[in-house]
């Protein structure tokens, strides 16, 4: 299954079993407000999307089944970038900064309270092995260490804060390999 989003409030799942004719399968799944960016689940079982006002909903077997919305009155923006964790537990959102939910509860776990005065951390990636998640901003990385959550603080440990040199342009990628 491949599954597609538009800013007409739209995700739709298609059938690729034959590349050279995909169908889709149900009908276009209808959102609040224009999607942004999806992702599936790492079982496959759902489709976590994420919508231009800053809602994230859950989708299993073609219809919304949840839609989380600001409820902690965060000043939330267009979701730019979404990526789930290895254990289907988190998935991980940027706006302006870093948000980080509990898939299971759909609750928020981090909401962002980092430091990024230079601009706004966009590309993310989880780790083959789930321990680290990666994001940059601008000319920076930050690594997040997955397994050092702290209830108490609700908060992940930053590992590294680290510029990297692009010579004299932004980063706008980061992938993790698996050695």
């Amino acid at each position: 299954r491949l599954a597609t989003a538009s800013h007409d409030k739209t995700v739709l799942v298609w059938d690729i079993s034959n590349p050279h004719n995909p169908k889709p399968i149900g009908t276009p799944i209808l959102h609040s407000a224009p999607v942004s960016q999806i992702e599936y689940t790492n079982d496959g079982n759902y489709i976590i999307s994420g919508l231009s006002n800053g809602n994230i909903c859950i989708i299993s077997k073609n219809e919304i089944i949840s839609e989380i919305q600001d409820n902690n009155n965060l000043d939330y923006k267009d979701i730019e970038g979404l990526s789930i964790s290895r254990d289907n537990r988190v998935f991980v959102l940027t706006w302006e900064s870093i948000h980080i939910w509990d898939f299971q509860e759909g609750s928020l776990m981090y909401n962002g309270n980092i430091s990024v005065a230079i601009g706004k951390p966009l590309p993310m990636k989880f780790s083959p092995d789930g321990e680290y998640m990666v994001s940059v901003s601008n000319k920076d990385i930050y690594i997040w260490g997955m397994n050092t959550f702290n209830p108490k603080t609700r908060t992940y440990e930053l590992i590294i804060k680290q510029p990297l040199s692009h010579e004299d342009d932004i980063i706008t990628a980061v992938d993790i390999s698996s050695d």
